[in-house]
């Protein structure tokens, strides 16, 4: 970008601009001089699309310009999640242009839903590590134009566990599976109880530790607990997943169904009423999510339960109405 004006330094004075409520300073700039200043527009915006631009030189500022960004994003959902889970991000598609997302530089399988002026992504199973991730949509009207930058936090996931008890003295050993299990600090949960287990970065101590991580508890745990970790802070989903309520309890085939609960998003989730199965799906909210009754349900009471990447939920009582 290049801004043109006057008084853009003064002697032994810094020159600074600021663009979206991000402030460059004069390392930042690629050309400053008292008439001209060309930089780069930062990805990481805070304000948009229609963004002030103000130049700051010896305690006075300018005037502002508007400088308006294309294309915008202002949001996506959810922030935070695994990989390979779909992302929403609020955004409508101008006809004759074709758009592509980037997340963390990979690219991410996308999807246009023009009704719901929506475009999905694909979190890529591609990026290895936990934290916050650039997501950047592109749109291609024969030039290439990207967007401001948002962030989406990748967490660790895991998917089982075993509880082995035994030996003198009293212990328990808790060995968990999942994947970006690797951190500087990382701690296991089981129900109240957190124990440190280290550093797994270690490939003495962790030859798998990106996979598999364990703990053994100087004492006897009561089976049937929950169990989580925390990787560098970041928590991952708990096991076992839990259903807790239906909305609504009864229902006929073709109405919706909400399902609530902990630890539902995965890549693969599939639903049951009783014996039947709907088709596998990626569910990318982690508390709730809504499926359809299907046909064929015999009349009266079932129960509907999940299995999320391979782990299972309770089930809950379902009425079928006829």
């Amino acid at each position: 970008m290049k801004l043109t004006g006057n008084n853009f330094t003064l002697p032994g004075q810094s020159t600074s601009v600021t663009v979206g409520g991000v402030t460059l300073g004069p390392g930042d700039l690629d050309r400053l001089t008292t008439n001209e200043i060309v930089f780069t527009v930062p990805s990481a915006l805070v304000q948009g699309p229609q963004t002030p631009v103000t130049v700051s030189c010896g305690g006075l500022s300018s005037n502002p310009v508007i400088y308006e960004i294309e294309p915008w994003l202002s949001g996506l959902a959810p922030l935070r999640g695994i990989t390979g889970i779909p992302i929403s991000i609020p955004f409508e598609v101008p006809a004759g242009t074709t758009i592509s997302v980037g997340i963390d530089g990979l690219a991410a399988a996308t999807t246009v839903d023009a009704p719901n002026k929506l475009v999905r992504a694909i979190v890529p199973l591609g990026i290895a590590s936990n934290g916050p991730k650039p997501v950047v949509l592109t749109l291609d009207d024969g030039t290439p134009k990207p967007s401001n930058t948002l962030l989406y936090e990748v967490m660790p996931a895991i998917f089982s566990f075993t509880q082995t008890d035994g030996g003198a003295p009293a212990r328990t050993t808790i060995a968990v599976t999942g994947e970006r299990l690797r951190g500087i600090d990382v701690n296991l949960r089981y129900d109240k109880l957190v124990a440190r287990v280290g550093d797994t970065r270690d490939p003495v101590r962790f030859p798998t530790g990106d996979t598999n991580v364990s703990f053994q508890f100087d004492r006897v745990l009561v089976p049937g607990g929950t169990v989580s970790l925390l990787v560098d802070a970041r928590p991952s989903n708990a096991l076992p997943r839990v259903l807790t309520s239906l909305d609504p309890p009864e229902g006929f085939s073709g109405d919706q169904l909400t399902l609530t609960g902990s630890s539902l998003s995965g890549r693969n989730v599939v639903v049951t009423f009783g014996a039947t199965a709907l088709p596998a799906l990626a569910q990318p909210f982690a508390q709730r999510f809504t499926v359809t009754v299907p046909a064929g349900l015999a009349p009266g009471p079932t129960t509907v339960g999940a299995t999320v990447d391979g782990s299972s939920t309770n089930a809950l009582p379902f009425s079928v109405l006829v």
